[in-house]
């Protein structure tokens, strides 16, 4: 019976030493499985940092790529089919900082627009000059006071759908001359392709604005596209 009681505390001291080991074994492997889950989260949040590191820097590459062209181009000016005046640039990325910093008078004229609690996404500036060719026939009228003839005024006036010219010759001019304007701004974009030359990609390559003066007579100096970014 002693003996049958050894054997038995035996078997139940190898079985507890059994559970032991197991218990053991399931603690250390849950560490394992806990540690490699914290690598493996870390692995991922370091992967995220550098795709949107990657992303940040690719877009500041094409950004510089994109304002080197657009500082080397200038202002390009060209005839249209209808022999109209038309100028393009290529767009000019710049933060809002920079663009106050660059452009100080336009930012200052922007500020007096009525646009509170709007973001400002783009500007397009356009100088230029009108020359009118001008052969208009000097008449006298007779100015009469008192129905009496007072004096004879030499009187210019000429007009066609993009100018007026209205006045009288007394040792000066005077008068009013008046221009009548209508431009078109017309942005357009060109896509990537795949390897260069295969199929169009959604990513943009770059953009740029035209610029249309329907007046004859004008002539466009300069255009600006600047792309406010954040």
């Amino acid at each position: 019976m002693k003996k049958r009681l050894l054997e038995l505390l035996s078997k139940l001291k190898t079985f507890a030493l059994g559970l032991l080991a197991g218990a053991k074994n399931i603690i250390k492997n849950h560490k394992l499985y806990s540690i490699l889950a914290i690598v493996f989260v870390v692995l991922i949040l370091c992967i995220i940092g550098l795709s949107k590191r990657i992303g940040s820097l690719k877009n500041e590459r094409d950004k510089y790529k994109s304002n080197n062209v657009a500082l080397l181009s200038q202002t390009t000016q060209y005839k249209t089919k209808d022999s109209l005046n038309a100028a393009s640039i290529y767009e000019l990325q710049m933060t809002l900082s920079e663009y106050k910093k660059y452009r100080a008078d336009d930012a200052k004229t922007i500020q007096s627009l009525q646009t509170k609690g709007r973001t400002l996404e783009s500007v397009t500036t356009v100088k230029g000059n009108v020359k009118i060719p001008l052969k208009i026939p000097v008449k006298d009228s007779i100015v009469y006071r008192d129905k009496v003839v007072h004096d004879t005024l030499r009187t210019i006036k000429d007009y066609n759908k993009w100018y007026f010219i209205d006045g009288y010759v007394d040792k000066n001019f005077n008068g009013n001359i008046g221009f009548n304007e209508k431009m078109a701004i017309a942005i357009s974009l060109k896509y990537k392709r795949f390897l260069g030359f295969l199929w169009k990609t959604n990513e943009i390559k770059d953009k740029k604005c035209d610029v249309v003066n329907y007046n004859p007579y004008g002539k466009m100096t300069e255009v600006t596209y600047d792309v406010i970014t954040k």
